[in-house]
């Protein structure tokens, strides 16, 4: 795949940034803007609910200041698509010793990060199935259930990221990035409380834990999914890592009522976290999320 190329205005316009004055056909086949569309706004316009603060924050630093910057970011395409985006933005520097323009050298590398949220999920398998036997029946589940995905939420953000295995048990579509509110919004409704004061717990103590949830998916389609969580430290960012499996052709667990969250980690999770101020938030509000 060619390389999408974008360049910018070397000198930012004030209460907006680097305007775009030219873009590749790389670049409109892949995100879907024309050179029509997109002359006189800024990059920022391929930003979007699931793209990092931080990593925009330093694009915009880098470019201020009239330096090379290299950056992994979530982008969205004209249609709405996620994709992530490796940029490499480069200043020609004119006789003023400023930049004239900016060039940027954009590649799509999504699959890439979708292996290596995979091998992050098997880590995790293997760190609860070596460490973590006596609370978790790691290889009895996995190998009993009818599909296992991997999913990935970066603190402060509000998308989980899942492989296509993931969004096909959440949502029964290949949609790799899904919104927090409507994963919990899909929980049973008697887990949803459980499930909100097990995540208040693990991520005060930063405990991985693991539990069995009752979830209906947006087609109504009634599951039964174990999760495995962990938090670790990826690029540099708080993440909730997991790994989930689909275990209703297994299970007697789906009920119209009745929860069936569970907490099965050991240590200093035995004891769960009760502050009526703190069951009364949200879990996207702890997790300090927005829609």
């Amino acid at each position: 795949m060619t390389d999408a190329v974008l360049i910018t205005e070397g000198k930012p316009v004030k209460g907006q940034g680097h305007r775009i004055i030219w873009c590749n056909k790389a670049f409109s086949d892949h995100s879907g803007y024309l050179l029509s569309d997109i002359v006189g706004q800024t990059p920022s316009l391929l930003q979007g609910v699931g793209s990092s603060r931080e990593a925009r924050k330093r694009m915009r630093d880098a470019l201020f200041s009239g330096l090379h910057v290299r950056e992994e970011i979530l982008n969205y395409t004209k249609s709405g698509t996620p994709f992530w985006n490796e940029v490499d933005i480069v200043p020609v520097i004119g006789a003023s010793g400023a930049p004239d323009f900016f060039v940027s050298v954009q590649r799509d590398i999504t699959d890439r990060k979708r292996r290596e949220l995979e091998i992050r999920a098997l880590r995790l398998c293997a760190d609860f199935a070596s460490d973590r036997a006596p609370f978790v029946e790691t290889a009895a589940t996995v190998l009993s259930a009818t599909q296992v995905g991997v999913w990935q939420l970066e603190l402060g953000n509000s998308l989980v990221r899942c492989d296509r295995r993931a969004a096909e048990i959440l949502t029964g579509t290949d949609s790799v990035h899904i919104h927090i509110d409507d994963l919990l919004h899909n929980l049973q409704s008697d887990d949803k409380e459980a499930i909100r004061n097990l995540f208040l717990s693990a991520m005060e103590e930063r405990a991985p834990f693991c539990t069995v949830v009752g979830y209906q998916r947006p087609d109504g389609n009634k599951r039964v999914l174990r999760l495995w969580v962990d938090f670790l430290l990826i690029d540099g960012r708080q993440t909730m890592m997991g790994v989930l499996a689909d275990v209703t052709s297994g299970s007697q667990l789906i009920r119209s009522s009745g929860s069936t969250a569970e907490r099965t980690t050991g240590g200093a999770g035995q004891g769960e976290t009760s502050a009526p101020n703190r069951l009364g938030r949200s879990l996207a509000g702890f997790l300090g999320l927005s829609r």
